[in-house]
């Protein structure tokens, strides 16, 4: 699907930042916001009640405003290389019909449990952020069918990610992962590409507990990679 983007012109740049992100004229099911001239975005962007794909990149914003919440036919939300975004409003998880989440090259440090919430959500997309965990609440996402949390700084996974049965694709490359959840084991038929690579993963688990390399390679055997693929 060739999606096009409703991308702010200069003129509306500067307008948009001597009147904090006045929308209410702004209409259409995609915009596009980029630059580092944006540092904030007001509460009117609850006014563009239509969009369906919002792209937020390259810009000095810190933080999005709680209204976000409010764009209840939002489908696809891009947020990415924004570096001074450390946090989002847990009122972004109210857009349940969210099936794109891509929060790629920002310096996001913890992820919401009420990301539960995006029943609809297929693709999670965390690249590159500051992440240490995933909350439990991620594993409520039943529909998710792709998961990229590559270059971050995990240590763990919940116990319950066993409960995400739809995961195909799961990049986890690039962290700090030393050993993975039993509950892995669950997903032994569905995953189809598992990439661990540039993590120290240990040779075996504990029984029961956890899964080490030499369990995940009998579980998941060709479809699991430890090293980089070039």
């Amino acid at each position: 699907m060739n999606v096009i983007y409703r991308t702010l012109s200069l003129f509306e740049i500067v307008w948009a930042i001597e009147y904090k992100f006045k929308l209410e004229d702004m209409t259409g099911e995609s915009l596009h916001v980029t630059g580092p001239a944006f540092t904030s975005i007001s509460d009117d962007i609850k006014k563009c009640r239509d969009l369906k794909r919002l792209r937020i990149n390259n810009t000095s914003i810190a933080s999005l405003p709680s209204s976000i919440g409010e764009l209840k036919n939002l489908e696809e939300l891009i947020i990415f290389d924004n570096s001074k975004l450390e946090s989002l409003p847990e009122e972004l998880f109210n857009c349940s019909k969210l099936t794109l989440l891509n929060l790629s090259n920002n310096k996001l440090i913890s992820l919401s449990d009420k990301i539960g919430q995006l029943g609809n959500l297929k693709g999670l997309i965390l690249d590159s952020n500051n992440l240490k965990s995933l909350p439990a609440g991620l594993c409520r996402c039943s529909k998710l069918d792709e998961l990229r949390v590559r270059q971050n700084e995990l240590t763990s996974l919940p116990d319950e990610i066993g409960n995400l049965v739809n995961l195909k694709i799961v990049n986890l490359g690039h962290n700090k992962l030393k050993t993975l959840p039993y509950g892995m084991r669950k997903l032994s038929s569905t995953i189809t590409s598992f990439y661990l690579n540039g993590n120290e993963i240990a040779v075996s688990g504990t029984v029961e507990k956890t899964l080490g390399r030499k369990e995940l390679e009998s579980i998941f055997q060709s479809r699991i990679y430890f090293e980089d693929c070039w």
